[in-house]
């Protein structure tokens, strides 16, 4: 009932002179509609008040960031000038955090961390932030952008100057890392190269043309592509510095993680025998990186590998998996992904599957399980050794590897269960004096692969169906 419905009845009550009065619905009614009047009132003078000292904080934001400004316009050499955050307390006793993001800008134009888009270093791009407790989602913060440029040309015409940007996993910087610049010919390092600042940069200016290697180190931390840890000890990134001009490079460097491996982790019951040197393929999102861990692995106990943090981590498989390239043969048996599902035999397979990824932030720990596959030998008591060579098969769903592995075994008298990357490999008993002995009796796992002729087995990682 509208409060005209109800004023109109009001009205002819009082013309018509009635006692009658109210009805309880109607007084009802027309006090819910008072407080929806109310409620619609009170809001508004609460949303008023609210956007009223919002206001008030803004103003005073945008001081803060006009004197930061000016503050920075004040220094006379933009090399100082670094990425900040801290916090300013207001006349009116609110908490203020300024974020200061500083980034140079190179004659080509492109933004690029430390200014490494190309072309000579021009000016310092500075973007203040200021944001304070309370801010409604409908809020900005407050942003003001300048540029300052230095008084002087960064460059000195006879002399170059060399930029080196360090990122790590996540792509923000990283502070504190040590840089190595070395001339090539005469190989003495330059002196005073500051390590990165907290924009992950270090600027070397005044440096004699020459050829130069570039390298970094931090203890504890590795590399994206070689997964050194320390790269001074890795491949050196090197650069021409000429004169007039400015070399740069960007550089991927992280805190270690560690990634504990549980190796033949679905072995069958009872002991099984690891190869030496084995090689160990890690899948992350760039790709594949493949490393030989020296000596015989347990089957029993985790090992434990440092690699570059990758916020996706890794799956893991045993054997070196490698894809083809111009120079390089492909391998991709040991990878279970690559094996498709079909019939063997009269036995449908489903697709093979890589385990299940592992990841660690930087610094940090992970744990990964890795399947294998297994090999019964019933050894002549005068094998010591076995050796197991990848071969050529016509196993259905068998992906190959035309760039062979080979792995040995230690074993005594009596049988051995040998665990293998998954393919098709050909296995060759040898004497403690290096004669070639027939193996035989060779079993696998139920459903699990084949066993040919000539003392060659096929291990398939792909389930039944």
């Amino acid at each position: 009932m509208s409060i005209e419905r109800i004023a109109t009845r009001i009205r002819r009550r009082v013309d018509q002179g009635g006692e009658d009065g109210f009805s309880l619905v109607e007084v009802v009614v027309a006090m819910m509609v008072f407080a929806l009047l109310m409620i619609g009132m009170s809001y508004s003078l609460v949303t008023m008040q609210r956007l009223s000292k919002d206001s008030t904080l803004r103003q005073t934001a945008i001081g803060l960031a006009k004197a930061e400004l000016d503050r920075l316009n004040q220094k006379a050499n933009p090399l100082d000038l670094t990425s900040s955050s801290s916090s300013v307390t207001g006349s009116n006793g609110t908490v203020y955090t300024i974020d200061r993001t500083v980034q140079w800008v190179p004659a080509s134009g492109t933004i690029a961390a430390c200014g490494t888009g190309g072309g000579n270093l021009l000016y310092k791009n500075v973007s203040i932030q200021v944001t304070w407790p309370g801010m409604t989602t409908i809020t900005k913060p407050v942003q003001l952008d300048t540029n300052i440029s230095p008084s002087d040309r960064v460059n000195d015409p006879s002399m170059g100057t060399v930029v080196v940007a360090v990122l790590g996993a996540d792509g923000l910087a990283r502070q504190g890392v040590t840089v190595t610049i070395t001339n090539k010919a005469t190989g003495v390092a330059l002196a005073n190269v500051p390590a990165t600042d907290i924009d992950g940069c270090s600027y070397v200016l005044k440096v004699p043309p020459a050829n130069y290697s570039i390298k970094i180190n931090k203890t504890g931390f590795i590399t994206s592509t070689t997964m050194t840890l320390s790269s001074t000890t890795g491949p050196a990134i090197d650069r021409t510095v000429e004169a007039g001009a400015t070399a740069s490079a960007k550089l991927d460097f992280d805190a270690a993680m560690t990634l504990n491996r549980a190796y033949a982790s679905d072995k069958p019951s009872g002991n099984v025998v690891m190869p030496s040197n084995l090689d160990t393929s890690y899948f992350y999102s760039g790709g594949v990186y493949s490393a030989t861990d020296s000596g015989v692995l347990s089957s029993s106990n985790t090992t434990a590998v440092k690699l570059f943090p990758y916020p996706d981590g890794y799956t893991v498989a045993a054997g070196k998996v490698q894809a083809a390239t111009e120079t390089t043969a492909s391998c991709l048996s040991p990878d279970p992904q690559a094996w498709s599902g079909g019939a063997v035999n009269g036995q449908n397979k489903g697709d093979g599957a890589r385990p299940a990824s592992a990841s660690a932030d930087p610094g940090g720990s992970a744990s990964v399980a890795i399947p294998m596959g297994y090999v019964k030998v019933n050894n002549p008591s005068t094998v010591t050794k076995i050796v197991a060579t990848s071969a050529s098969s016509n196993y259905p769903g068998d992906p190959g590897c035309l760039n062979p592995m080979s792995y040995s075994f230690s074993v005594s008298g009596g049988s051995s269960v040998l665990a293998l990357p998954y393919g098709t490999w050909k296995l060759t008993g040898y004497t403690a004096s290096l004669i070639q002995t027939a193996l035989s009796n060779l079993t696998l796992p139920t459903g699990l692969g084949a066993v040919a002729a000539g003392q060659t087995i096929t291990l398939d990682p792909r389930p039944n169906q």
